[in-house]
């Protein structure tokens, strides 16, 4: 379900209902093996992006957008109800 509220903001829902390809699984380094379901968030989410910016608008000008999984089982395997993602800097000087 594709939605847009009036604040312009973007969310694309979809429903997960096997997860045999659609987990994260860990190497021996801890080094995420990303297969399916993390995959398509980043194609829907760059299929939003792309729906947003049309030629000649600025990067500054992309709303806020959210890609939402409703699974009917737990993708990480940790037990919690919902998980969120985000990107973020590890090093001290991106915060600044």
């Amino acid at each position: 379900m594709y939605v847009e509220n009036q604040e312009g903001t973007v969310l694309d829902i979809e429903m997960q209902v096997t997860g045999d390809n659609s987990t994260v699984y860990f190497d021996k380094d801890e080094a995420a093996i990303i297969k399916g379901l993390p995959l398509r968030t980043r194609y829907y989410q760059s299929l939003i992006s792309m729906d947003m910016l049309k030629q000649g608008m600025k990067y500054r000008e992309l709303r806020k957008s959210y890609v939402i999984f409703i699974c009917t089982f737990d993708p990480f395997g940790k037990g919690l109800p919902i998980y969120h993602f985000t990107y973020r800097c590890k090093e001290e000087a991106c915060d600044k």
